[in-house]
């Protein structure tokens, strides 16, 4: 099975020291030192975003948000985003082009639509970079790394009557907590929370007396608090 990648990445470079603003109306040209394209050589197919032979889609928001970049340079507003989950990159257009963002150490945050996405160092990731959606950020931080993956079309199999549409599936949620500057902690269930925080008992009798389940995002964030309110 091949995995699908997009046509593109986009690096985020720019020269401007102080805080700028990206208007939808200005032409692209104008920030010409501060995007660069390249080209990935292991890309194996075009991407068409609306093929409809590919069952499924590979971003988070089906349309463009505006939201805002926020660089080591300067804050960008005014930015329309696609997260490509598969990718783990921001389709964005400028001046008509659809280009690609990518997690460096250059991006600080990237927000939209009450979406907030902070570049992290992932334990036993193959990549350096990647945008970790935060959801909580009391006294303990909260991250969630979606995952999808491309599956191929396959050819109709015996007493089936058609063939496997290509399509994008979604995988497994991954969870993260970070303690201050810590390096971040994958975490998959409550015992893994039990080997962070030394209340086990706590963490159970509050569990049981909330009914709470943890592989529901908003109880893992009730979870969370309790824990950083307690630690």
């Amino acid at each position: 099975m091949k995995k699908y990648i997009g046509i593109c990445i986009l690096n985020f470079v720019c020269y401007y020291s102080n805080c700028q603003s990206i208007d939808n109306k200005v032409d692209g040209l104008t920030f010409q030192n501060y995007l660069l394209d390249i080209r990935d050589k292991s890309i194996e197919r075009p991407f068409f975003e609306n093929d409809a032979n590919i069952v499924g889609s590979p971003f988070l928001n089906s349309e463009f948000e505006i939201g805002e970049v926020l660089t080591k340079n300067g804050l960008f507003k005014g930015v329309k985003l696609k997260y490509n989950i598969l990718n783990d990159t921001f389709l964005t257009e400028v001046n008509g082009r659809l280009l690609y963002l990518e997690a460096t150490d250059y991006v600080k945050k990237v927000s939209f639509n009450n979406n907030i996405f902070l570049v992290k160092n992932v334990p036993n990731s193959k990549k350096n970079n990647n945008f970790l959606m935060l959801l909580d950020s009391n006294k303990v931080s909260l991250y969630c790394k979606k995952n999808k993956i491309f599956k191929d079309a396959e050819p109709a199999r015996a007493m089936e009557s058609r063939p496997k549409p290509a399509s994008f599936i979604d995988k497994p949620i991954q969870y993260f907590v970070q303690l201050g500057m810590n390096p971040l902690i994958q975490i998959n269930n409550l015992k893994d929370l039990h080997d962070i925080f030394p209340m086990e008992k706590e963490i159970k009798q509050y569990v049981k007396e909330n009914d709470l389940n943890f592989k529901k995002e908003t109880d893992l964030i009730k979870i969370m608090q309790f824990c950083g309110q307690n630690k």
